[in-house]
């Protein structure tokens, strides 16, 4: 058991304890109900939230740089689909589960269908449409229009500037699955799950474009053992250089969640441009100093160890200037992955596998890297775990095991005392508790008025972000459609509706791909900053009120020891601090899709292109409804200038409403919600520093008025819960040290 699953049991346990004992005081004479109600709330919450935090390591790089492999060496199996296609982004999540098995995630029909929907705007067919003027795949006819107007397409269509065209791939894929997934669905979402006999079966969807297209999500379950970790999830992504750029969008998506990656290239190939690209993109969105970098070698490209050196040093002197001083690891994931599983390997691979061993040198090096990546991963994922999922609930338990000591002593203290004394205690308390109520109010009130500020201050930088005439980031999108002018086309003949549809699909690809490499990161990086924003607005708050807390507590600390009762020594955590990163993330809010902000062409309106236009509009209907495929000639060209003067303007306006909708989806989804539940635990954190001395002493005055025979069995029982209350407080003690405390 490593240190991360010894100190989450121990602050189970002692959970558990305090439990107990909480109970336990319910016993004590004169105390009628649980003293520690709240607290008890609050471990119930804490329990809950250990269990569903993650600590998320995307494995990313370009296509066919051995990301999968990897995947599979590292778990010591061959659990992910090695070499599946570019056309679905299907990021496989690995984590740690009871047993062996595979849950498939599918898109409900509404999804799919819009998804065809966006495929198919300014589509050159205009009869593909249903009766309803809607699409849906369901439908016998409206999979028999899609297929025609497919069958429509020439292969200028199919194919431009020398990229398969996704969206004829999507619908062709979708159309061709439909008859294998459509008992497997439901009107919202369905799921499909494969068990330890049958986990093998789930990569036939993974693999399978007609079958992997209605997928979105794929989740693994590896049993303990296998090398996953507790509360770990591996994601195998996409590679970054689909030509589909909502695929790298959905890779960015899944980035701003994850703690760190592991970047893999191959050594066939070493840093290529769309590695270059991909890093640049990581650094803009301020994640690069949370990067691992794998070169994936492959034995049979290499002739020496030599070789293998000097191509460690050349990449990391690359990396380097993305990435100062990056931590660079070269071994073969195909070797380990052959060697974990040798028998179960076929004639062809265990003759590959048995010539790499022969090459000592090469595996001995292979095998060092690979050690020491392991080693210094290994402490990164406890270190993380430690810090991100466990640190701030021991910190939170330490402080109810003191209050409970304090609760003890004033308890202890109350049955040694006659009537009178007691009075006198009691009084001086309820003096203190008005003080403590006094800065509770205040810290309130404070808060409200702070936090309507902050939110109006927050609100205006994210319509800044999002301004069609300042933004940086949205006027540069507006200059990238203005300026942007089709690729020469092919020199033989089209029809005019065929050239249309290329004009807009290659628009669209080009506005798509810049908002994945520009606009994205860009956003990224303005969340973060909001949220450092939010983190210094609410810590400049809290910083004022929690040395006023520190003074309320001195103050009653002292009140209690002129009356001759001691509290216990505590270690805080910092008053004053909030950190906004641990209020998302037990709070489970994520900020919106950044795909979400790429579905806008279904917007741009096909009958705008074919009536507005400055040439006539009797001759390009004519043209339009043609049946016949005819070359194209000068007004023809002067009419598809027009055309894309019109897809520009609908496009922007398409994307101005959609940023419309992003931006307010932003702002109370996200940003206002991390405002506000940032303020309530800086409210909580303060209070619960003050509910160390309050907590429950209400009802420890009713040991006072106690005969003598009660009064001794309260003593026996209180001398009990210190005793169990000081072994808790050893368990504790004990995460704490592996928390870092």
């Amino acid at each position: 058991m490593d240190s991360f699953d010894t100190a989450k049991q121990t602050l189970i346990e002692a959970g558990k304890d305090l439990n107990r004992l909480f109970e336990t005081a319910v016993t004590l004479p004169g105390i009628s109900t649980n003293p520690f109600e709240s607290w008890l709330q609050t471990l119930n919450t804490m329990k809950a939230q250990m269990a569903e935090g993650v600590l998320r390591v995307a494995v990313v790089g370009s296509i066919k740089s051995g990301k999968s492999t990897f995947v599979n060496s590292f778990f010591g199996g061959d659990f992910v689909k090695r070499g599946a296609g570019v056309v679905t982004c299907i990021v496989t999540r690995i984590r740690q589960g009871e047993k062996l098995g595979a849950t498939l995630y599918l898109k409900s029909w509404d999804e799919v269908n819009a998804e065809i929907e966006q495929a198919m705007v300014l589509f050159p067919a205009f009869n593909w449409r249903g009766a309803d003027g809607k699409i849906d795949i369901r439908r016998q006819t409206d999979r028999e229009k899609l297929g025609h107007a497919l069958e429509l397409l020439g292969d200028d269509q199919l194919i431009t500037q020398g990229t398969i065209n996704m969206n004829a791939v999507l619908i062709t894929s979708y159309l061709q699955g439909f008859e294998k997934i459509k008992d497997l669905m439901d009107a919202q979402s369905a799921s499909q799950k494969f068990d330890a006999a049958h986990f093998a079966s789930h990569k036939d969807f993974v693999g399978n474009e007609s079958l992997a297209v209605y997928l979105k999500d794929v989740i693994l379950s590896l049993p303990d053992g296998k090398g996953v970790e507790d509360q770990v999830e591996v994601a195998d992504c996409q590679g970054s250089d689909s030509p589909n750029p909502m695929h790298l969008a959905m890779i960015e998506d899944y980035l701003l969640k994850t703690h760190f990656i592991i970047y893999v290239i191959s050594s066939r190939t070493g840093v290529r441009q769309a590695d270059i690209r991909f890093l640049s993109l990581i650094k803009k969105m301020g994640l690069a100093s949370n990067i691992y970098f794998v070169i994936n070698c492959d034995f049979s490209e290499h002739e020496a160890v030599s070789d293998l050196r000097a191509l460690l040093e050349r990449i990391t002197q690359e990396i380097s200037l993305l990435r100062p001083d990056p931590e660079v690891f070269c071994f073969s994931s195909l070797f380990n992955l052959f060697s974990g599983i040798k028998d179960e390997l076929n004639d062809k691979d265990l003759a590959r596998l048995g010539q790499w061993e022969l090459d000592s040198d090469m595996r001995r090096f292979s095998d060092y890297e690979s050690k020491r990546f392991l080693e210094i991963l290994e402490k990164r994922l406890t270190r993380d775990r430690l810090a991100l999922l466990l640190k701030s609930h021991v910190d939170r338990v330490a402080m109810m095991v003191s209050g409970v000591g304090d609760w003890i002593n004033i308890s202890r203290d109350f049955v040694s005392r006659n009537a009178e004394q007691a009075a006198e205690v009691v009084r001086q308390m309820a003096m203190e508790k008005e003080g403590v109520d006094r800065i509770r109010a205040m810290v309130r009130n404070t808060l409200d008025g702070a936090m309507r500020r902050a939110r109006v201050e927050v609100g205006q930088d994210v319509d800044r972000f999002f301004d069609p005439s300042m933004g940086p980031a949205i006027t540069e999108l507006w200059e990238f459609i203005r300026q942007y002018q089709p690729a020469q086309t092919d020199p033989a003949p089209a029809s005019f509706t065929n050239a249309v549809y290329a004009v807009f699909s290659d628009l669209k690809r080009a506005v798509d791909r810049h908002m994945a490499e520009q606009l994205n990161p860009a956003l990224a990086k303005f969340v973060r900053d909001e949220e450092a924003k939010i983190s210094k607005l609410v810590n400049e708050i809290a910083r004022p009120y929690g040395t006023m807390v520190d003074g309320t507590l001195s103050r009653y600390e002292k009140t209690l020891g002129d009356m001759g009762i001691t509290l216990a020594d505590r270690k805080m955590s910092d008053p004053d601090q909030v950190d906004v990163a641990r209020v998302r993330r037990l709070a489970g809010i994520q900020m919106p899709g950044l795909t979400a902000a790429m579905r806008y062409s279904a917007k741009v309106r096909t009958e705008a292109v074919m009536r507005k236009g400055a040439y006539s509009a009797g001759s390009f209907i004519k043209r339009l409804f043609n049946k016949e495929s005819k070359p194209l000639d000068r007004n023809d060209h002067r009419a598809i200038t027009h055309a894309l003067a019109r897809m520009k303007e609908e496009t922007r306006q398409s994307l101005e409403a959609h940023f419309m909708d992003f931006r307010e989806n932003l702002k109370f989804q996200y940003m206002f919600k991390l405002l506000d539940l940032s303020a309530v635990t800086l409210q909580e954190d303060l209070a619960d520093r003050l509910k160390v001395f309050v907590e429950g002493m209400e009802q420890t005055t009713g040991l006072v008025n106690e005969n003598q025979a009660a009064k001794e069995d309260a003593r026996e029982i209180l001398a009990k819960m210190e005793e169990r209350r000081k072994e808790i407080e050893t368990k504790v003690a004990s995460a704490g040290k592996l928390t870092g405390l």
